[in-house]
């Protein structure tokens, strides 16, 4: 790791990695797709991650890029568990 004294310095030390942007990116998707990371989002993931570094780090924009992804708009969402009347007959008990 590299050494810094002030906050000033972090910054700029978290904001020349690489590994940051890749990281905030890969988080970002795993929340806003519901699930982990597969083989097949890596193409995905450094799309995003190039996005974000090129636009000087802007969330909103990583944001963007991610709402836009195929994965993003291709998702299926789960489907809700049904019901059980008798447990809810319980619970209004």
């Amino acid at each position: 790791g590299q050494a810094f004294d002030t906050a000033d310095e972090l910054v700029a030390l978290l904001a020349d990695s690489p590994s940051v942007a890749e990281c905030i990116a890969e988080k970002l998707y795993v929340y806003a797709l519901g699930r982990g990371v597969t083989p097949d989002d890596t193409p995905y993931l450094a799309q995003l991650s190039e996005a974000f570094a090129g636009t000087g780090h802007r969330f909103d924009d990583l944001v963007v890029a991610l709402v836009t992804s195929e994965p993003f708009r291709m998702r299926q969402g789960q489907a809700e568990p049904e019901s059980d009347p008798e447990l809810e007959a319980e619970e209004v008990d």
